[in-house]
């Protein structure tokens, strides 16, 4: 039950990023017509595109230049509980590879 429960939030986080990536693109249809430029139907689907173009290049950008691990130090520092975890299953990982 654990396991269902766990994969449907999963599904529900990546919908919900991916509603977030066709919201971007209306965003920016809606930023378009409210400068008067009128956009015809066919340049919709390539808006939505090339938002998700976009998104993939600043998320390799975000990882490479290291701003990502930097947050996710972050994160843990002001999480203890999820830094009890990581050391708990660093423990485990190193008595399991020494076996």
């Amino acid at each position: 039950m654990k396991k269902r429960i766990g994969r449907y939030l999963a599904y529900i986080n990546r919908a919900r990023q991916y509603i977030g990536i066709v919201n971007s693109s209306l965003l920016l249809i809606i930023f378009l017509n409210s400068f008067d430029i009128i956009l015809r139907w066919y340049w919709y689907p390539v808006l939505v595109i090339g938002a998700v173009v976009l998104f993939v290049i600043i998320g390799f950008i975000d990882i490479k230049s290291g701003i990502r691990a930097m947050e996710m130090l972050v994160t843990e520092k002001n999480s203890p509980i999820r830094m009890e975890m990581y050391k708990m299953i660093k423990e485990i990982h190193k008595k399991t590879k020494i076996l």
